[in-house]
């Protein structure tokens, strides 16, 4: 039987009343050429489990384990600094760290300060003044510092960025932030901050404890770049932070805490103008 024949039969026995065409092709030993092959799991079979829920970003995020120590203060653009050369004095002036990270100094050209401790910074300078003077010893002090700016997200009154103005804590970050929500659990803030090695750490405080002035309060100084994140009651705010982390930093900033060393990564990834 030729494929116009075939296809006019299988027409005819579903219109006589077989229930589906295949059905009616199968009774008369015919086969449809256009019906796709079914597999028996999903014609057959039970129906494929769902996928599994999405796991809690939060939660399950990848935070090392929180350090103590306090690394070493990193030079940021905008930071003003002093630098000696006791070897020859007529060199020694204050700079200004520039928007992509470097100075300029006699002898030595543009330097890269930027992410880098004083110590570091020293060094690179020492190295490129030896071409042109013999031992050069250099000392660098910070005198000035550009902006430094922390977030303040979750329940409470203002949710964003704001600038330290001086030494405080995660309770003073919130009052700068118009306080807290009353729906906010002030006994399980979380503090997130950028180790060495550029990965992020948190901790969780108890503020309610600190604003009673009791034991198990928090009293540690925040440093530039800290996000504090205070939740709804139960960690059902996790939602709510990465929202208003992607609605308040539309642009690059140096809250990025996957940088590694190198600051043209952190420039191209977390810069702060």
């Amino acid at each position: 039987m030729n494929a116009s024949l075939r296809i006019a039969a299988l027409a005819l026995l579903g219109l006589a009343g077989c229930g589906t065409l295949e059905e009616g092709a199968q009774s008369v030993g015919l086969t449809n050429p256009f019906a796709r092959e079914a597999t028996s799991a999903n014609r057959y079979g039970p129906a494929p489990a769902p996928p599994p829920p999405p796991v809690d970003d939060w939660t399950a995020a990848n935070f090392q384990a929180w350090s103590p120590n306090t690394p070493d203060y990193l030079l940021y653009p905008g930071d003003q600094i002093d630098i000696s050369v006791p070897s020859a004095p007529e060199l020694s002036r204050q700079v200004i760290i520039g928007p992509d990270g470097r100075f300029n100094f006699p002898y030595a050209g543009a330097v890269m300060a930027a992410n880098r401790s004083t110590p570091d910074v020293e060094a690179s300078l020492s190295s490129a003044l030896s071409r042109d003077l013999r031992r050069p010893y250099v000392e660098i002090s910070p005198i000035g510092f550009g902006s430094q700016k922390i977030l303040v997200l979750g329940e409470v009154g203002q949710p964003g960025m704001y600038d330290l103005p001086g030494p405080m804590g995660a309770l003073e970050a919130i009052a700068l932030a118009g306080g807290f929500a009353d729906s906010a659990d002030r006994g399980d803030v979380s503090i997130i901050r950028r180790a060495a090695n550029g990965r992020p750490m948190r901790r969780e405080v108890d503020l309610a404890a600190t604003l009673r002035g009791v034991e198990g309060g928090d009293y540690d100084v925040l440093v530039r770049y800290d996000i504090v994140f205070v939740p709804r009651s139960g960690l059902a705010g996790a939602g709510i932070f990465m929202q208003q982390v992607r609605d308040l930093i539309p642009f690059n900033i140096g809250f990025s805490y996957a940088l590694g060393d190198d600051y043209e990564r952190v420039q191209t990834n977390a810069s702060i103008p």
